[in-house]
């Protein structure tokens, strides 16, 4: 009796083990965005620490493009996402259901020619 308490306790041992050990298969999801050139740099350098990170096989990569570009291909259904740094114009039909997530923000400079100016160039908020 005893030696056959050892094996049913073996046993259901071993199938409680393999059922939680046995990995389930999952299909591999890859995740695609394009538009803004702008932030390109940023996915650039941040897609590889989250395709690190996966254990499932889902992969972001991002394609840049411009930011009509990529508001294109994610209306017409080809990216997931896509990265604008201008929203959909009036005359734009933008997918339903969609949200702006703003992610990033930088500098915007304005360059001068002053070629034959010799005064000061002095900008306020006003211009």
């Amino acid at each position: 009796m005893k030696l056959g308490r050892k094996i049913a306790i073996g046993v259901v041992a071993t199938l409680a083990l393999s059922s939680t050990t046995a990995g389930v298969s999952h299909a591999a999801t890859s995740i695609t965005g394009s538009g803004s050139t702008f932030i390109k740099n940023l996915f650039d350098a941040c897609a590889p620490n989250f395709n690190d990170l996966r254990t499932d096989g889902t992969t972001v990569s991002y394609s840049g493009g411009g930011s009509g570009a990529g508001r294109t291909a994610f209306t017409g259904g080809t990216t997931n996402f896509a990265g604008t740094d201008s929203t959909y114009g009036s005359t734009d039909t933008p997918p339903a259901d969609f949200t702006y997530v703003p992610i990033i923000a930088g500098p915007v400079s304005i360059m001068f020619k002053h070629s034959g100016y010799s005064g000061t160039l002095k900008l306020t908020a006003e211009t």
